[in-house]
């Protein structure tokens, strides 16, 4: 929707500049218009702005950036008379607080007061420099809202695969604002059985202990043992019914990221188990019996024959 650009010439984003203001940003900012940090050319006191593009909407084609981290924005309902400003930052304003993960870039969209709340699609370029070990679908976008940082389902436009190429990521956002592009990782779940068989009553400790994540640390532990849920690296389960149990163990990272893993538990019935030992104990008395008997059987024949 918009081809056309405007270089920022301002390099201090202390004052307002074009009558724009910001949609809410997240907890702490201020609404009020009057307001420096709510103006395009403005920015927040304890962050530095490293880059700065403007750019106005058309109909025919999606707003176009060459400078920012953010390369295109594309309105589902465009208004010509809209202006937009993106500004990078080098790092999270504090009113938003540190994003889940590990922060890759974090820009600044601010657009015309009646488009604040309009949905859009944007798409992210992450510099080669700030990925050396990063995988591309470990890349997430994230918008700010009241309640924090909230993940968007990115796509991956482009992988980044040739040497020095940034990887282009895309995602569906329901307003404009500021954006981060965080590594959430991935978890791997892990289940770790006290013992694979126990008897129906007993009790059993499972533990998560050994679930990892490269770089965030596991927010939840989450089981499921027959119809019974439990949460918590660590659990004690006991299970009452004799049979074959899945052990099933959920993990979640800070970023919302999860993986499942399962484990097969037996559960054996003590009654059988009991009704067994005592077979075992009766064989072992009766066969006892008997060697008493034929011994006195014989003791008594070798008697008789004797007396002969």
């Amino acid at each position: 929707m918009n081809g056309s650009l405007e270089s920022d010439s301002s390099s201090n984003d202390s004052g307002p500049g074009g009558g724009l203001q910001l949609p809410p940003l997240g907890p702490g900012s201020s609404t009020d218009s009057s307001s420096s940090t709510n103006t395009v050319g403005s920015a927040p006191s304890d962050v530095t702005v490293l880059e700065s593009e403007s750019g106005i909407v058309t109909t025919t084609e999606p707003v176009a950036f060459r400078q920012t981290a953010v390369k295109s924005l594309e309105f589902d309902d465009p208004d010509p008379t809209w202006s937009v400003t993106v500004r990078d930052f080098d790092t999270e304003p504090s009113a938003n607080g540190p994003a889940p993960g590990e922060t890759l870039s974090v820009s600044q969209v601010s657009i015309s007061d009646e488009a604040t709340d309009e949905s859009a699609t944007i798409r992210i370029a992450v510099d080669p420099a700030q990925r050396t070990d990063k995988r591309p679908d470990n890349l997430r976008i994230m918008v700010a809202t009241d309640d924090g940082w909230t993940q968007l389902e990115t796509a991956v436009v482009k992988d980044g695969t040739e040497d020095g190429a940034a990887v282009l990521l895309e995602a569906d956002t329901p307003k404009v604002g500021r954006f981060v592009v965080s590594d959430v990782g991935q978890p791997t779940a892990a289940v770790e059985l006290e013992s694979g068989t126990i008897t129906a009553g007993d009790e059993i400790e499972l533990s998560g202990s050994r679930s990892i994540d490269s770089n965030l640390a596991l927010e939840s532990f989450e089981w499921m043992v027959g119809n019974t849920t439990f949460e918590g690296e660590t659990i004690t389960a006991t299970i009452d019914e004799p049979g074959e149990y899945t052990v099933w163990l959920t993990v979640t990272n800070d970023a919302g990221e999860t993986d499942t893993t399962t484990a097969t538990l037996t559960v054996t019935d003590d009654t059988r188990q009991a009704s067994d030992d005592d077979l075992v104990d009766g064989s072992l008395v009766w066969a006892g019996l008997a060697a008493v008997v034929a011994a006195v059987v014989g003791g008594g024949a070798y008697w008789f024959r004797r007396e002969q």
